[in-house]
């Protein structure tokens, strides 16, 4: 079967580099949102009315602990169990889409092991930081200096054609 990639818009797509600035900058935003609705009192007064209460930290992520009913304990329970994370996840979604940020916060479940014989877990809700890694900075610059290699090949060939750079060529031509 033939692949239906096309092997040129990938090579294009390759050379957008404002992708990773934009998308970055995007994440900001959304982080941006989330600390400042943490910093309302309005806010502040919600998470503490929710059952379990929401706390957030310095880095502005909401968190909340949740500990499982002893009868869900035993092994033969543990699709229960799964079964009230989520219907307490669908508590602070509710939550979430009363402050208007539901679309913009990921849950994540972590096991407590510092108590023994008991299932507690942390639920933590916070942005997308995707674009906040040192391989996507690396990347972005290898984009960088990819695009800047082929401009001054491109450069150099339309050089030694006409006679003179490309900026130089069409500011020449431009009617200032």
């Amino acid at each position: 079967m033939a692949s239906k990639d096309n092997y040129f818009l990938n090579l294009l797509k390759w050379f957008n580099i404002l992708s990773w600035p934009i998308e970055m900058y995007r994440q900001f935003k959304e982080w941006n949102i989330i600390r400042k609705l943490c910093k309302e009192e309005m806010t502040q007064k919600l998470f503490k009315q929710q059952k379990p209460e929401v706390r957030y930290d310095r880095i502005y992520r909401l968190y909340t602990v949740v500990n499982i009913p002893e009868e869900l304990y035993p092994k033969e329970y543990e699709q229960a169990r799964q079964t009230y994370l989520v219907e307490q996840l669908r508590k602070f979604e509710e939550l979430a889409l009363r402050l208007g940020v539901s679309e913009i916060l990921y849950p994540e479940f972590v096991v407590i092991t510092d108590i023994p014989d008991s299932f507690a877990y942390l639920l933590v809700l916070e942005t997308n930081k995707d674009a906040y890694s040192w391989a996507n900075f690396l990347i972005w610059v290898l984009q960088l200096m990819s695009f800047s290699a082929i401009l001054l090949i491109v450069n150099g060939i339309f050089s030694s054609i006409v006679g003179t750079g490309i900026i130089s060529w069409l500011l020449s031509i431009l009617p200032f």
